[in-house]
């Protein structure tokens, strides 16, 4: 095994130990929302906004996600413009 795989699978693997918890509550809230018809609302600026995409963005995903994608460099350019 190359250096570089070892590595990213002990990032992955302490990623995982250390959030475990909170992704099992998380999971269980998404569920709730997903059962109550509710929104699941995701957001994100720059390429903290790709987990946001993934929800928002998939061919047959789910229909109770809305979004707040917006490119922050278009709404720092139309306040310029002001």
């Amino acid at each position: 095994m190359f250096d570089y795989t070892k590595n990213v699978l002990e990032l992955i693997e302490k990623a995982e130990e250390v959030n475990r918890d909170a992704i099992l509550e998380l999971s269980q809230l998404i569920e709730k929302t997903i059962v109550e018809d509710k929104i699941i609302h995701c957001f994100g600026t720059g390429h903290g906004h790709m987990p946001g995409i993934e929800l928002f963005g998939r061919a047959g995903g789910l229909g109770n996600v809305g979004h707040g994608l917006h490119d922050l460099g278009a709404a720092v350019g139309i306040l310029l413009q002001i």
